[in-house]
């Protein structure tokens, strides 16, 4: 509208965003994911909380864009449900954290920044040392199988979902950004939660991913205890010659043994199935380019574009 400020404007972008997944952001989430606008707390929630304004609806410490007013219930609904699969995925971690190849946990997409629906599958983040990538999925996986908790076609609730994987080697995800706009990236990094890390790892990979900044310039990264489900571990040694035969071994094996759907995806500019030596990334059905498509139509509408 005309008269607004940049940060009002910043604030909409945001808010509209994450109306995308029914998301209903607080005050402070509003400003830690202000798009490509540097601010303070406070100047952000001058605009949220100002009388006058016809943009925002605030219901408790929620924030809607007025015609949403439904979406504070629905993300209370959504972090009840979060919490009992973050717990899941809690002791999931401490599991795999075991291996000592692997260097940190992380939920991610929706049950990242906890508005996951009951149907939904759990997802993890992983990252492993350097020529241990293809071992740990192989164990982990096969240990996933056997104990009855993979997605199947019939059934995902509460299930794991082990489809994105890196090294210590590529801590840097912007080669997995669309090659032109990708909010969808870009806020993922900001929003997962870690659950499991040795060392400073978290750290690594945040400052590995500072392109961020760029257009989260309020994001802060992860702290020490990023959560209260998170437990750190020591640093282990780097991996062993016959750790590093094994991983080659069976990651030929793996090649040939992937699901059809992944192993006959297209590679494209889209980066959904990625398949190398330092990255693992099996998401076939990737909506990126949707998200951005119906974010730039929304921002459109809005006046904010």
């Amino acid at each position: 509208m005309i008269g607004e400020t940049k940060i009002a404007r910043a604030a909409v972008q945001t808010v509209s965003y994450l109306h995308l997944f029914h998301y209903a952001p607080t005050s402070t989430e509003v400003w830690q994911l202000l798009w490509r606008t540097p601010a303070e707390l406070s100047e952000v929630e001058a605009e949220l909380y100002d009388p006058a304004t016809d943009r925002f609806s605030v219901a408790g410490a929620f924030v809607s864009l007025v015609g949403n007013e439904s979406l504070p219930a629905i993300r209370l609904a959504r972090y009840r449900i979060a919490e009992l699969k973050l717990e899941r995925a809690r002791r999931a971690a401490r599991w795999i954290g075991f291996l000592p190849w692997v260097e940190g946990i992380a939920a991610c997409n929706s049950l990242g920044y906890q508005n996951t629906k009951k149907e939904s599958d759990i997802d993890f983040f992983i990252v492993v040392k350097p020529d241990a990538l293809w071992l740990t999925r192989f164990i982990v996986v096969g240990i996933a199988k056997l104990m009855g908790v993979r997605p199947t076609a019939t059934h995902a609730a509460d299930t794991l979902c082990f489809s994105f994987w890196t090294t210590t080697r590529q801590l840097n995800l912007s080669k997995l950004a669309l090659p032109s706009e990708d909010p969808y990236l870009t806020f993922w990094v900001a929003q997962i939660t870690p659950l499991f890390g040795r060392g400073d790892i978290w750290s690594r990979f945040w400052l590995a991913n500072n392109w961020v900044k760029e257009l989260l310039p309020n994001a802060s990264g992860y702290t020490t205890l990023p959560h209260a489900l998170y437990r750190a571990a020591g640093v282990t040694r780097p991996v062993s010659r016959l750790v590093q035969w094994l991983n080659e071994k069976v990651g030929v094996w793996q090649r040939h043994h992937l699901p059809e759907s992944i192993r006959t995806a297209v590679p494209d500019d889209s980066h959904g199935v990625v398949i190398e030596d330092n990255i693992l990334k099996f998401h076939t059905h990737d909506r990126r380019a949707q998200y951005r498509d119906e974010w730039h139509s929304e921002r459109q509408a809005l006046g904010v574009d």
